[in-house]
């Protein structure tokens, strides 16, 4: 293809992943994501035959697994490690909204027929060794470690389907992310902390 063919490429899948995060499947044009990369559309096809096409390769060439490296570095006590890596996650979730968008699009409008794009084991992972580590240092239960790195990654995931099948203006105000955010890992450590953590008397 060449150093030009792979850099119009590129900027094809770019404006494709901002198009479709913004305006979904169907609420955008071949024609749209071409002028949006500058390009004319039969230029656009030369790369990608269909609109179908281009959707595939913008979800298996902007996946949000690549934008999450695991594990996350350990943060004091078990408890704020829990805590700080999960808002980590999410806002590394954030930053690359686009990516995460798209995928959620693909299962709404039955493009994709499961969540295993979106990054549920990246989480199972990242808290299964976050969890194991609290229970080598005696903070909580270890024989529960997988069970909570599950439970952590659905819900995690359920919370991504319903942030991003939120209309785009309404998760864009400001302060709404951190908003949302903040109150899902409340009620998340609020409902796994205790079923998790030992007691003073079973640490003694």
């Amino acid at each position: 293809m060449g150093a030009k063919g792979d850099t119009r490429r590129a900027l094809i899948l770019e404006a494709a992943l901002e198009l479709f995060s913004s305006s979904g499947y169907e609420g955008v044009t071949t024609r749209a994501i071409a002028a949006r990369a500058g390009i004319t559309e039969s230029a656009l096809f030369r790369y990608f035959r269909t609109k179908q096409e281009l959707y595939t390769a913008v979800r298996k060439e902007r996946p949000p697994e690549a934008m999450f490296p695991t594990p996350l570095s350990e943060l004091g006590g078990f408890e704020q490690a829990f805590r700080q890596r999960v808002h980590e996650f999410l806002d590394r979730i954030w930053n690359h909204r686009a990516s995460v968008r798209v995928s959620v699009i693909g299962m709404l409008c039955g493009k994709s027929d499961s969540t295993s794009e979106l990054p549920g084991e990246d989480v199972r992972h990242t808290m299964l060794a976050a969890i194991e580590a609290g229970g080598r240092q005696g903070e909580m239960r270890g024989e529960l470690a997988e069970q909570a790195a599950l439970l952590t990654a659905s819900a995690v995931v359920g919370f991504l389907l319903r942030v991003f099948a939120s209309p785009v203006h309404e998760m864009e105000a400001p302060g709404t992310w951190v908003h949302q955010r903040d109150a899902f890992v409340e009620a998340l450590c609020a409902m796994l902390l205790p079923m998790i953590l030992l007691d003073a008397a079973e640490e003694a």
